[in-house]
């Protein structure tokens, strides 16, 4: 059984590709040559943030593992579910977004973002208690 959560799209997530494309709008639109190449090395990181927003995805496999994908331009991470000692949900300043803070055997914090939180969690306690 393969269970498969999304990525949740967060306000800042948003506004920072949009700014990321400003700026590549104005560094084209200055027409110097340091500019254009600053809006392309610009437009390269708003590529990858946006790749990295659309498609990371949390993986949890029958075998007891966890695959963390964040997109074509980075590994993937696997992580045993069996070394998971604490999640936590964590809300930041002003709590306008929150995060999963997986806390591992070695000492090792992961953050997550999934959609659907509650079943993240609960389908990873199905799998540490059997």
């Amino acid at each position: 059984m393969l269970r498969t959560f999304h990525s949740r799209m967060t306000i800042g997530t948003l506004c920072g590709i949009i700014l990321l494309a400003v700026a590549t709008l104005v560094c084209f639109l200055n027409r110097s040559t340091t500019a254009i190449v600053c809006g392309l090395v610009i437009m390269t990181m708003a590529v990858a943030a946006t790749e990295r927003a659309l498609h990371t995805e949390y993986r949890i496999t029958s075998e007891g593992m966890l695959t963390i994908y964040k997109g074509r331009f980075s590994k993937e991470k696997q992580i045993e579910l069996k070394d998971i000692q604490q999640i936590e949900r964590i809300h930041t300043t002003f709590g306008l977004t929150h995060f999963l803070l997986l806390r591992l055997d070695n000492g090792k914090n992961i953050i997550l973002q999934p959609d659907n939180e509650d079943a993240f969690i609960s389908q990873i306690q199905k799998f540490r208690n059997t």
